[in-house]
């Protein structure tokens, strides 16, 4: 026997015993037999139940990826506890259209979740973490977010009326977003993207909006004293003579001055 053929076959018995190895290694994992053996509506019950046993007692296992789509939420408590403990990790979790209304986030992190449509308002997500989540069209109306972190965050078309936003990082996606009478007090806007965001009647009190995408948004009543718009594009921005720019700023041409009639 050659030394080439003496290789090959010591390589194939050496190949069959690891696979055996791993086969037996990855049976006696839990995860593996969740992952395999269960249907995607049994994960999803699962997942609920770890939810709320977490939020009931347990304040002990990870929902990082949890499948909570759809899920009815209201009122659960994700939050830091009283003693101190961190709140919940949902990191790239599917929270796709669930229900967490007046929830309780504070300093839970979300970095990556699927919220896409979900009905979060009311909800108290301070000090929460949402970098990179997905946020689309979901509705945050009067949500408490203030210090919390949104960054790379895609916030199209969300629901801010109303929300607490002070401190609040929003280096994100904010396009045709609505944030009417949001109180956005030294938010962080850095270069956003606010195209045809409706910002009428906020509070943007030494908000940091440099470099921020604020065309065709609406800045009627908006209180932008102190505010930073150093290379801010505010091309066909409205506003009005309730609008609030900060001290020696004067709004450039590309700005659209609306009438007290609308016009």
């Amino acid at each position: 026997m050659n030394n080439d053929l003496f290789w090959l076959m010591a390589g194939a018995i050496l190949g069959v015993f690891v696979c055996a190895a791993l086969e037996v290694w990855l049976h006696s994992r839990p995860w593996y037999h969740f992952g395999c053996g269960l249907s995607l509506d049994a994960k999803r019950k699962h997942w609920i139940q770890v939810a709320l046993t977490w939020a009931a007692s347990g304040r002990r296992d990870s929902l990082l990826r949890a499948d909570l789509h759809e899920t009815d939420l209201r009122g659960v408590d994700l939050g830091r506890s009283a003693d101190g403990e961190k709140g919940a990790i949902l990191n790239y979790a599917n929270l796709h259209c669930a229900n967490l209304l007046h929830a309780i986030l504070v300093g839970a992190t979300l970095n990556g979740a699927d919220l896409r449509g979900a009905i979060i308002a009311g909800a108290d997500l301070s000090s929460a973490s949402l970098d990179g989540a997905n946020l689309t069209e979901a509705d945050l109306s009067k949500a408490e977010l203030s210090g919390a972190f949104l960054n790379d965050a895609i916030l199209i078309r969300v629901k801010l009326d109303g929300a607490e936003l002070t401190g609040t990082h929003l280096m994100a996606d904010l396009s045709e977003a609505s944030l009417c009478k949001a109180n956005a007090k030294w938010a962080m806007f850095f270069r956003a993207t606010l195209r045809k965001a409706n910002l009428s009647g906020a509070n943007l009190e030494e908000a940091c909006m440099m470099g921020a995408d604020l065309s065709e948004t609406n800045l009627e009543g908006a209180d932008l004293s102190g505010a930073d718009l150093s290379g801010a594009t505010l091309n066909g921005a409205r506003y009005n003579t309730g609008t609030h720019w900060p001290r020696g700023f004067t709004p450039p041409p590309e700005t659209i001055k609306v009438e007290a009639d609308g016009s």
